[in-house]
């Protein structure tokens, strides 16, 4: 019997552990330290939208991948109160990378909905950012990225390297 291993899945098992020290820097024992560090995350995960993600969906020249990038930028402003940098508009990328970089930050969807579900952000913190995530995760839009990518012939090294990119951004941020 031969299992089928789709993109998805090869991406999972190259950039598990990147994946787990981005996610280690941040949440401790499943919350969040306080605001401050809540705050930080945030902060940290605009930065990599506005330089990785928004570039990315460019690159790719996916209108609803740029929609959905548009939406994320806007809850982040919201939640930070606070005017984001400009986007980099000349990615010297390729399309792979791209979609490593789509499958790192579209798939931190799930881990929104798990933020909001299991009380890592207490009430009055800001939530428009990991509300537009979770509705994402919840209305079958990440199902059908997920269902695009297995059938991409991308280069999957060059994905790897979009998705840990993603990772170390968000490792390597101030907190």
């Amino acid at each position: 019997m031969t299992l089928a291993v789709d993109n998805r899945h090869v991406l999972k098992a190259a950039t598990k552990s990147a994946h787990q020290r981005a996610e280690a820097r941040w949440v401790t024992e499943g919350r969040f330290a306080d605001r401050a560090a809540y705050s930080a995350w945030l902060a940290a995960m605009a930065g990599v939208h506005v330089t990785l993600g928004a570039p990315a969906a460019r690159l790719l020249n996916d209108p609803s991948w740029r929609n959905e990038e548009r939406q994320r930028l806007a809850a982040l402003k919201a939640d930070l109160s606070a005017d984001l940098p400009e986007c980099d508009t000349s990615p010297e990328r390729s399309g792979s990378w791209a979609w490593g970089v789509a499958y790192a930050l579209n798939g931190s969807a799930m881990g929104a909905s798990i933020l909001l579900k299991s009380g890592a952000v207490a009430s009055g913190w800001p939530r428009r950012y990991l509300t537009v995530l979770r509705a994402y995760a919840t209305s079958g839009r990440l199902h059908g990225f997920f269902a695009e990518l297995a059938h991409q012939g991308i280069d999957l090294d060059e994905a790897g390297t979009g998705a840990k990119d993603v990772f170390a951004a968000l490792a390597q941020a101030r907190h």
